[in-house]
């Protein structure tokens, strides 16, 4: 939640939930296996394991952004 949401009109809400998707793939992505942490793996493995759970973290606050977004969307009746 941040402060504000409540006053968003319909259009705002929907570019911020557009927004929240968007942040939440890209931390699915830089979940994924890439040259840079499996590199990081091999030289040091809690740093692979610290990027995955930075990014569950990530998609988490960002699902429940988007929760939060749509519950004032639909009281609104905004559609």
């Amino acid at each position: 939640m941040q402060p504000g949401d409540q006053r968003m009109s319909c259009a705002e809400l929907e570019a911020a939930i557009d927004e929240a998707r968007e942040f939440e793939d890209e931390a699915r992505d830089a979940r994924g296996v890439t040259g840079t942490n499996a590199a990081a793996a091999v030289l040091f493995w809690p740093g692979l394991l610290a990027t995955y759970v930075n990014t569950e973290d990530a998609i988490d606050a960002a699902q429940d952004r988007q929760e939060h977004l749509m519950d004032i969307y639909r009281s609104r009746s905004c559609e």
